[in-house]
């Protein structure tokens, strides 16, 4: 099976995957059991791969090939899991009791300035209402106006059908053609007219929408900026507040990580290779239901 990025970004690949594959494989790939390797190393998403490129039978096929694997991989987790949890809480209360007055004074000045754009947007979606209430008036009564007009002309027009339909309700076979045609030229004036006031009324609405449209686009970006420059301050105190103790943290758990990860390294490298052989497998499935 080849991979590309092109079909990588048909079937919605997160820009961090396409990144990752598109620095190993530029140019793409053929699935071989090399490649699966490589591509579980560098961390790509087999599951969404299978999920996503390969035909139903081969996407069960690889579920069932890795869930044993996936359920001996999840016990060998666990236990290491809970001893990094126990061996970072006490760095994390330390982390956390550090940097709560920053995050007060930072989810403070959030507050602020979201309401402040909260208020310049309920402003914005103010006057847009008001500008379109307008436009959006005319837009109704003139597709009122012409729903009238067409209904009017439809009416005279099966009155016109009815009548020409009644004595050939004795022949019908014979008659029918005729009073279809006489049907259709009777009701093709009525929608032209209809179409066109449909029409007409539509850039009505459109360019009176249009004003207010802009209005309310700049509106919303004028909040925006607001927003952003007024909440920009506090971020800037608030992550220059929570470095050293960000570090800190860091430092204290960084044991605890290499710890865990060489706990579970045995159990990741036999599951990302049961992972390699069964997306292999799957995919030679897939290209031989596909051909």
């Amino acid at each position: 099976m080849q991979i590309t990025i092109g079909l990588l970004e048909d079937h919605g690949v997160c820009e961090n995957q396409r990144q990752v594959f598109a620095t190993e494989w530029p140019k793409g790939c053929t699935v071989t059991l090399a490649v699966a390797r490589r591509a579980a190393e560098l961390g790509l998403d087999l599951e969404w791969a299978a999920n996503n490129l390969l035909c139903a039978q081969a996407r069960s096929q690889f579920v069932e090939a890795v869930a044993p694997a996936r359920r001996v991989y999840d016990e060998a987790m666990a236990p290491a899991l809970r001893v990094y949890v126990e061996a970072v809480a006490p760095a994390r209360r330390v982390h956390d009791k550090a940097v709560a007055p920053a995050r007060r004074v930072h989810d403070k000045a959030l507050a602020t300035a979201s309401r402040v754009y909260d208020e310049a947007m309920a402003t914005a979606r103010r006057v847009h209402d008001e500008a379109v209430a307008p436009a959006s008036r005319v837009y109704v009564e003139a597709v009122a106006t012409a729903l009238r007009v067409h209904d009017e002309a439809m009416a005279t027009a099966l009155r016109v059908h009815d009548e020409a339909m009644a004595p050939a309700r004795r022949v019908y076979v014979e008659a029918m053609a005729p009073a279809r045609r006489v049907y259709a030229e009777a009701v093709a004036p009525a929608r032209r007219v209809y179409a066109e006031a449909m029409a007409t009324a539509g850039r009505v609405y459109d360019e009176a929408m249009a004003p207010a449209l802009r209005v309310h686009a700049e509106a919303v970006a004028t909040a925006l900026r607001v927003y952003v420059e007024a909440v920009a301050p506090a971020r800037r105190v608030h992550d220059k507040a929570v470095a050293p103790a960000r570090r800190v943290y860091d430092e204290a758990v960084a044991p605890a990580g290499r710890v865990h990860d060489e706990a579970v390294a045995p159990a990741r490298r036999v599951y990302d290779e049961k992972r390699a052989c069964a997306f292999v497998a799957a995919c030679d499935l897939h290209d031989s239901k596909e051909h």
